[in-house]
């Protein structure tokens, strides 16, 4: 694991700031909710997601709360984080499909084409370097795979160039994530590599 990247990150999810983190996010289960609703129409029976930046776990539950045929995996630089992520799914009785591992994007404990779908949810403008974060992507994500990331609007110039850069030839949308009838986050869903068809 290389944890350099991210070490100012980490650290500031450290302690109580984690557990302020964890609370204020606590209060969100409706947004997690609803991207997860939107993601796990793109995740095949039975599948392997991986989650970017998982955090306390918010997302990998609710998406675990409706898909109880898929194994998924989050990851995320602060231990702490992957601490309440971990003792989240065990509290929910899901921890032998779901855990979380503290990782690097750039640098994922994962073996190659492993992944059918793989998220980032307001995760992506944190990544110090976008291209060796979704190199390491690409080479766990299946050839038939996807990623989802959800970010802010800013952050589209330097993803679009990072995508062309690492995951050339495969079909790119770009859309609005509208949540309670506002237009919140930009979406980018990178399908399946067209070469491998």
């Amino acid at each position: 694991m290389t944890r350099h990247h991210h070490d100012t990150h980490a650290d500031a999810f450290d302690g109580e700031s984690a557990r302020r983190y964890e609370a204020r996010t606590s209060r969100l289960a409706w947004v997690y909710q609803a991207i997860a609703r939107r993601i796990v129409p793109l995740l095949p029976e039975a599948g392997h997601l991986v989650d970017v930046g998982t955090g306390p776990g918010h997302l990998l539950l609710a998406i675990a709360r409706l898909r109880p045929d898929a194994r998924l995996t989050g990851v995320d630089v602060a231990p702490e984080m992957v601490r309440l992520a971990n003792a989240r799914a065990d509290d929910a009785g899901v921890s032998v499909r779901v855990e979380a591992v503290v990782a690097d994007v750039a640098d994922l404990p994962l073996p190659d084409r492993c992944a059918d779908l793989v998220t980032a949810t307001m995760t992506a403008h944190h990544w110090p370097d976008l291209t060796a974060g979704l190199a390491e992507v690409a080479r766990v994500l299946r050839p038939a795979g996807r990623l989802v990331v959800i970010d802010r609007r800013g952050t589209g110039p330097a993803l679009r160039s990072a995508i062309a850069a690492t995951l050339p030839g495969r079909e790119v949308h770009r859309d609005i994530v509208w949540l309670r009838g506002l237009p919140a986050y930009r979406r980018w869903t990178i399908g399946q590599d067209r070469r491998s068809t």
